[in-house]
């Protein structure tokens, strides 16, 4: 009798510790429903939906990701916005005494990408529309001047921006500097509408040879019979013409033009310094004579590239023959070469 009591008891105690065991596992329980853990610069409210018997804690090893809420079934919390160019991640940590879960937080950073070699938007006197390519990981701001208000408008799409400029009337070059703005980060496009003809006339210049600045007097643009213009003076008191063709409303000049007699038996010809500061001879590559409007709002001419591949400069070269073989030395390099009104610049 007793052995069977004594087999009794120990069923009993069997039954008890799998009593207590079911019971711990119970309380024990941190089950995950679901999650919202990825986020895009712009923030938002991220959760992770659980189901829980215990006393829910949750902790998080950033500032810029804010708990709101916890309870046994859903954790909530907030992301900021990241304006930084670069991701972040944080940690968020999730317990019920007893077990411990633990979830990545991703949040992208912001984008601001806009087209570099469209910053100059050149056109002509006709009605135009111009589209530029932006796109930000926020709103952006477009800050067109009031006094071009009445002539320059915009419309957002899903690429960018159109720029619509209703036709110039005016007989007058105009032009306005347009800001676009998101949070911290900024771009800003010159619009200019002309005719290329007003580029033709008599102008002052300025240029540099890398080491000094020098001035130009008198520099003349004329357009010829059929169709094509004359640049007459760049090199002060010298009779050599170059030649320029109109081109995306601009004045194309043409590497490679033999310009004649330098004193005795040499020969001068017109060459383009490159992006990558090397001497050009082939005539398809050119360098461009176009309006670039002054932060209060005056025009110069400048010889100068809206892309970054575009040419550097020009140079004006010293060759023993005619057909610019043996080349002796630099005459004169121009950099950064604008041409403009007496009084436009003091």
């Amino acid at each position: 009798m007793r052995k069977l009591f004594n087999i009794f008891l120990f069923v009993l105690c069997i039954v008890a510790i799998a009593g207590c065991n079911d019971t711990e596992n119970s309380e024990s329980k941190l089950e995950i429903k679901a999650v919202n853990t990825n986020f895009q610069a712009t923030g938002g409210k991220g959760y992770i939906q659980l189901q829980s018997t215990g006393n829910i804690t949750a902790d998080v090893d950033v500032d810029w990701c804010v708990l709101k809420e916890v309870n046994p079934n859903e954790v909530v919390f907030e992301v900021k916005e990241n304006t930084g160019y670069s991701g972040r991640n944080a940690l968020l940590t999730i317990s019920n005494g007893v077990e411990t879960e633990a979830f990545n937080i991703n949040q992208s950073g912001a984008v601001f990408i806009f087209g570099k070699d469209e910053w100059m938007l050149r056109t002509d006197n006709k009605a135009a529309t111009l589209p530029i390519k932006l796109q930000s990981s926020f709103d952006y701001t477009i800050d067109i001047p009031a006094e071009a208000q009445e002539w320059l408008s915009f419309e957002q799409n899903a690429k960018g921006i159109n720029f619509k400029v209703k036709e110039n009337t005016s007989g007058k070059m105009r032009g306005a500097i347009v800001n676009v703005a998101a949070k911290d980060r900024s771009a800003s496009y010159q619009v200019i509408q002309y005719d290329v003809d007003e580029l033709t006339g008599t102008w002052q210049g300025m240029f540099s040879d890398g080491q000094m600045n020098y001035g130009l007097k008198d520099v003349t643009i004329e357009k010829q019979e059929d169709g094509t213009y004359l640049l007459s003076n760049i090199l002060t008191g010298l009779p050599y013409k170059l030649k320029a063709k109109a081109i995306d409303n601009c004045l194309a000049f043409g590497a490679g033009q033999n310009l004649g007699v330098f004193e005795d038996n040499l020969y001068l010809s017109f060459e383009i310094l490159s992006s990558d500061l090397y001497y050009v001879k082939d005539p398809s590559v050119t360098i461009s004579l176009g309006p670039v409007m002054l932060t209060d709002g005056t025009f110069v001419f400048a010889f100068s590239g809206i892309k970054e591949s575009d040419p550097f400069g020009f140079v004006f070269r010293v060759y023993e023959d005619a057909k610019l073989q043996k080349v002796i030395d630099n005459l004169s390099i121009f950099i950064n070469c604008i041409l403009f009104k007496e009084d436009i610049i003091q």
